[in-house]
């Protein structure tokens, strides 16, 4: 999984996680390869989450 948080790109593997800070601008980029991932949201914003596509 290819993800990006505030400008900083990550490559994710299988078992790896990764913790978004509340407030950061976060992004999974799709390279063409399919992969299951699970996401788990603690301490939302609410109505102030946006999701873009």
């Amino acid at each position: 999984m290819l993800m990006e948080v505030e400008g900083e790109h990550y490559v994710l593997n299988p078992g790896e996680s990764i913790v978004v800070n509340p407030g950061s601008r976060h992004e999974v980029t799709v390279d063409g390869s399919q992969f299951l991932c699970q996401v788990i949201v603690a301490n939302c914003q609410g109505r102030l989450d946006k999701f873009l596509e």
